[in-house]
C-alpha cells in the first residue's frame, strides 16, 4: 500500500519531487526535511521512513518537536490514507500559531516592477492570508493587519556582479517567511512606489488549512537553493498553492525561466480560480490621480503650495490641499534621511489645515483611487516573443529576419500591465537571411537592456535612464558577420504632453564598443539618445529615435556617427503584434 501511495501526485507535491535534467529528485534542499538518507531521490523510501517515525518519541526540526508536530500535513496525509493505528499528538505551538494567523482566505499578491533593486526589476509575488472570508473579499480590500507569506533569497548584497552570479547558480539559500501585511504595503506602495494587485483565490477552508500546514513544514524544517531564473519567489509560492489545490497544475509549462507576472497568468488555466481582484495604488500613483482630478484653478493652488508660494492655512480649497498632502506623503517616503523631517513637518501643518476645513472632497476617494486605471498585470502581453520580418536594405537586398526574445518588454510593446515607456529585455537575438547572396548571419545578441523614461513635471523631478549589454553588427561599417560587443549606460529627462500620449526624451549615455573591424579595436565616448514616443490609440504606438555617438578613441578628426530609427507597432491582444521598422545609419568614414 505504501508503494502505491508513494507514487501519488499529492505525496510528490508534499515532498517537492520533480523530474528534470538531473532525474527524479526533490527540489527541497534542507536535510531536516527528509527522514530517509535517500529521501531526496526515492519517494518510496522517504514514505517508509516518514511512517516509521510518526509514533516514535523523538524531536526533529528547528523547533525540536515531535515528527507529527514538525510535519503536520505530511502526518495527516499518511495517517489518513494508510489508516495507521497511531495516536495523534498534541502540538500546542502549531495550534497556537494557526489560531493567531486566523486565515479564512488567501490572495496571491503582485507588486509591480521596481528598477531600484535588481532582484525586483521583474516584479514580486507573495501570498496574503486574509482574516476575512472569501465571500466578504468581493466587496472589501481585506485588512492590512493580516499576514503575508514570502519566499526570498537570504542575500547579504543587493547588487553587483557577484549578486548576479550567486543568484543564477543557486549560491543563496531561499527561505519562507511570515510578516504583517502592512509591512509589505509600507515597503512597496510607499518606500518604492510600487502598485499592488491582490488576486483573491478560490480556496476552501480545508484547502487553506492544508496549505498553511505545509508552509509550517517548509518554514521550520527546510530550505531551498534560490535561483533567480526559475526556482524563485514566484515559483515556490505556486508549489505551496498546489498543495492546497492538488488538481491545479501551476508549475509546469514555463520556459526556462519563471517571471512573477507569468505566474499570475497561469490561473487562467482554471476559470474561477481567481474570484476577485483588488488594486492598491502606490503613493506616487495616488498623487498622480489626485492631480489629474484637479480643475485648472485648483492645480494653480496646488503648485503654489508645492513651491512654497502660499502656506496650507492660506487656502480654503479642499481638493488642492488633499493633493498637496498626497505630495508630501510621497516625498516623505521617497526622500533620503536628510529631507524626511522637513516633509514631515510640512505634512503635519497641511493635515492640521485640512482638518480645520472639515467636510469631504467633492470626489469619492474609493471610486477614484481603487479602480483599474491601468491594465492588470495578468492581462499584459506575454514576455517571451518571436517576430518574423520581411525587409529590404539600401543595396536592394531582400531579407527575412527572425527576432527572438526571452523577455520581457520594449518601448514599442503595449504598455498595459507594464511601467509606461519602459524597456526590460534579456537574452534576445536577431537572425537574418539575405536572399541576394544567400547569406545567413547573426545581426544582434542582447544579454540585457533596460530603459526607464519617467516624466518630469513641476512637482516631481524624476530621472530617466538606460543601460544595455549586447553584441551587434556595426551598421556604419561595411562588414558581415562581425559582431561587436558593446556596453552603454546613461541618464536624462523625459517630458509627457497631451494627456501623456506624447513623450519627448533626451539621454546622455556613455558607450564602449569592441571589434576587429574598428579603428584601434575600440570605440568609446559620449552618445546622445533622443526621441519621442506617440501613443495614437491604446494598442498603436510610434517611436522615433535619433542617436549621435562621438568616438574619442581615434587619431583622425572626431565626427559623430548618426543613426535614426522609426518604428511603429499595433498590438492584437496578449499574443500578437504587427511592426514596421525603418533604420538609417550614416557610415563612419574612420
Amino acid at each position: 500500500k505504501i508503494k502505491g501511495l508513494s507514487g501519488k501526485l499529492y505525496w510528490h507535491r508534499l515532498m517537492h519531487y520533480r523530474t528534470g535534467i538531473r532525474g527524479f529528485r526533490s527540489q527541497a534542499d534542507g536535510d531536516d526535511f527528509f527522514f530517509s538518507k535517500d529521501g531526496r531521490t526515492d519517494a518510496f523510501k522517504e514514505m517508509m521512513a516518514s511512517v516509521a517515525v510518526l509514533d516514535q518519541n523523538i524531536e526533529v526540526g528547528r523547533l525540536k518537536t515531535h515528527p507529527q508536530c514538525a510535519f503536520p500535513e505530511r502526518s495527516r496525509y499518511l495517517m489518513k490514507e494508510l489508516a495507521l493505528p497511531i495516536a495523534k499528538k498534541s502540538c500546542p505551538e502549531y495550534e497556537q500559531w494557526m489560531k493567531a494567523i486566523n486565515a479564512e482566505s488567501a490572495s496571491l499578491v503582485f507588486s509591480s516592477y521596481y528598477a531600484g533593486n535588481p532582484a525586483s526589476i521583474f516584479g514580486h509575488t507573495f501570498l496574503k492570508l486574509n482574516s476575512v472570508p472569501l465571500e466578504e473579499l468581493k466587496d472589501s480590500d481585506g485588512r492590512i493587519s493580516d499576514y503575508g507569506i514570502s519566499f526570498a533569497a537570504s542575500a547579504d548584497m543587493n547588487g553587483g556582479l557577484m549578486f548576479a552570479v550567486y543568484g543564477l547558480t543557486g549560491g543563496y539559500w531561499g527561505d519562507f517567511s511570515l510578516k504583517p501585511y502592512y509591512e509589505k504595503l509600507n515597503e512597496y506602495t510607499k518606500s518604492e512606489s510600487r502598485d499592488i494587485w491582490e488576486y483573491h483565490l478560490d480556496l476552501k477552508k480545508d484547502e487553506l488549512t492544508r496549505m498553511m500546514a505545509h508552509f509550517w513544514e517548509l518554514g521550520y524544517n527546510n530550505r531551498f537553493k534560490y535561483f533567480f531564473i526559475d526556482e524563485n519567489c514566484a515559483y515556490q509560492l505556486l508549489t505551496l498553492i498546489e498543495v492546497a489545490k492538488p488538481d491545479w497544475d501551476l508549475t509546469s509549462g514555463f520556459p526556462f525561466y519563471v517571471l512573477p507576472a507569468d505566474t499570475i497568468k497561469v490561473f487562467d488555466r482554471y476559470p474561477g480560480s481567481v474570484v476577485n481582484v483588488t488594486y492598491r495604488p502606490s503613493l506616487q500613483k495616488l498623487l498622480d490621480k489626485r492631480r489629474v482630478a484637479l480643475k485648472d484653478d485648483e492645480k494653480e493652488i496646488f503648485y503654489d503650495l508645492v513651491n512654497g508660494k502660499i502656506q496650507p492655512k492660506e487656502t480654503q480649497d479642499r481638493e488642492a490641499l488633499e493633493a498637496y498632502i498626497s505630495f508630501l506623503r510621497y516625498k516623505t517616503f521617497a526622500s533620503k534621511t536628510g529631507g524626511v523631517k522637513v516633509f514631515k513637518d510640512s505634512l503635519r501643518n497641511a493635515l492640521v489645515s485640512r482638518a480645520i476645513l472639515g467636510g469631504v472632497a467633492d470626489y469619492k476617494e474609493k471610486k477614484l483611487f481603487h479602480t483599474y486605471s491601468e491594465a492588470r498585470p495578468d492581462k499584459s502581453h506575454n514576455g517571451y516573443s518571436a517576430w518574423l520580418f520581411g525587409g529590404n536594405n539600401n543595396k536592394l537586398d531582400n531579407f527575412t529576419e527572425l527576432r527572438l526574445r526571452s523577455g520581457l518588454h520594449d518601448l514599442l510593446n503595449d504598455d498595459r500591465g507594464y511601467p509606461k515607456n519602459s524597456q526590460i529585455e534579456f537574452l534576445s537575438g536577431r537572425f537574418r537571411y539575405n536572399y541576394t547572396d544567400k547569406n545567413f548571419r547573426v545581426e544582434e545578441i542582447q544579454i540585457f537592456g533596460a530603459t526607464s523614461l519617467t516624466p518630469v513635471d513641476k512637482a516631481i523631478m524624476s530621472v530617466s535612464w538606460s543601460t544595455g549589454l549586447l553584441a551587434t553588427e556595426p551598421k556604419d561599417k561595411s562588414c558581415d558577420k562581425c559582431l561587436s560587443p558593446q556596453f552603454f549606460a546613461g541618464a536624462g529627462m523625459n517630458f509627457d504632453f497631451f494627456d501623456k500620449r506624447f513623450s519627448l526624451y533626451g539621454l546622455l549615455e556613455g558607450k564602449l564598443e569592441y571589434g576587429n573591424k574598428l579603428n584601434r579595436s575600440f570605440r568609446y565616448g559620449p552618445q546622445i539618445n533622443a526621441g519621442s514616443i506617440i501613443k495614437i490609440t491604446e494598442p498603436f504606438k510610434i517611436h522615433l529615435s535619433e542617436k549621435a555617438f562621438l568616438n574619442v578613441n581615434t587619431n583622425k578628426k572626431m565626427k559623430p556617427i548618426y543613426s535614426t530609427t522609426l518604428g511603429s507597432s499595433y498590438s492584437f491582444g496578449q499574443s500578437y503584434e504587427a511592426r514596421m521598422m525603418l533604420t538609417h545609419v550614416i557610415p563612419d568614414s574612420h
